[in-house]
């Protein structure tokens, strides 16, 4: 899928996306106006979610985005892109949506961890310190082997 966007938007807005569109040269049409070349850029990730962070680089609201879809998709291309308001805003709607288990937790404190996201870490570790879900979580077995190996 293509999309188009204006660099001086993404240089303000998504620094890190900017720099991916350097100019391959300038046409010059008159002495008095010169117009920049367009550049195509190759990124990967989900068109929808992509959309969306485009979308929120342009300031369209976030209301009425799919978040429960698409914000686990959204926050690795806030991170990417260093669009730090949409990279919070996308954490928020990723724990309001996530259904944490006893045995997916320990792979999303280190996610958050990963990620630097402070949200999710803290709603990881609310969910393991439950009493309901901490015998669970520490006899699983991500816990005695994805976590204890990530202390490595």
């Amino acid at each position: 899928q293509t999309f188009h966007a204006h660099r001086l938007i993404l240089k303000v807005c998504a620094p890190d996306l900017a720099l991916l569109c350097v100019d391959s040269g300038v046409k010059t049409r008159s002495r008095a106006s010169i117009s920049p070349s367009p550049t195509q850029v190759s990124i990967e990730a989900e068109p929808d979610a992509f959309s969306l962070f485009l979308d929120y680089v342009y300031g369209k609201e976030t209301t009425s985005f799919d978040w429960e879809t698409h914000a686990g998709s959204v926050l690795e291309l806030a991170n990417k892109y260093n669009v730090p308001t949409l990279k919070v805003e996308a954490e928020v709607r990723y724990v309001e949506h996530f259904k944490f288990t006893v045995n997916n937790v320990i792979e999303q404190i280190l996610y958050a961890d990963a990620m630097e996201c402070p949200l999710l870490r803290e709603a990881s570790m609310n969910f393991i310190l439950s009493p309901d879900n901490f015998k669970g979580v520490v006899s699983c077995k991500a816990f005695r082997e994805d976590l204890l190996q990530a202390k490595h």
